[in-house]
């Protein structure tokens, strides 16, 4: 009984190895097929380059011209010019260094609200119009490059400390 458990055994390592094997074959054949493709490229290569191995002094005839793109910049169509943007409202700060430019004098908050408003000013704010004009005002004159100040409680420009406007 031992021989045949034996026997096979060995048939069944047998049946593995030639699978194996087979395998193998397989893998060579595949191998060479493509060793072959690679020889033939070789070939036509060196016919295009002039015959002569490892010289590439010749050129490859010129590419087909590049077909033009069909969106984008260079499609045909012409470019659209940006959009035209309303004209921005002037900010606070703004509005209010032109105001003491027009009056050249110190005003309080109440006398550049009151002249804002006169020009057109509104205010998008749902509080005070005055609260939110000192509001900004105040955070503006503490910013290192501004042109506001406040002296006696009264607005102005930074300029006019150096020389006082005329009043």
């Amino acid at each position: 009984m031992e021989k045949t458990s034996i026997l096979a055994e060995l048939k069944a390592k047998i049946a593995v190895a030639e699978a194996d094997l087979h395998r193998a074959e397989e893998q060579v054949k595949k191998s060479r097929e493509q060793w072959e493709r690679l020889q033939t490229a070789h070939q036509v290569l060196e016919e295009m380059l002039g015959g002569e191995e490892h010289q590439v002094t010749k050129t490859l005839p010129p590419a087909a011209p590049k077909p033009a793109p069909r969106f984008g910049r260079g499609a045909g169509l012409p470019i659209p010019p940006p959009p035209k943007f309303p004209p921005r409202e002037p900010t606070v700060e703004e509005r209010a260094i032109e105001e003491l430019k027009k009056v050249g004098a110190f005003l309080s908050t109440q006398d550049l609200v009151q002249r804002m408003q006169a020009s057109g000013y509104k205010s998008e704010s749902k509080g005070k119009v005055y609260d939110t004009v000192y509001g900004t005002l105040d955070h503006a004159r503490k910013k290192e490059n501004t042109r506001l100040v406040r002296q006696d409680a009264k607005w102005g420009l930074r300029e006019w400390l150096e020389t006082p406007p005329e009043s």
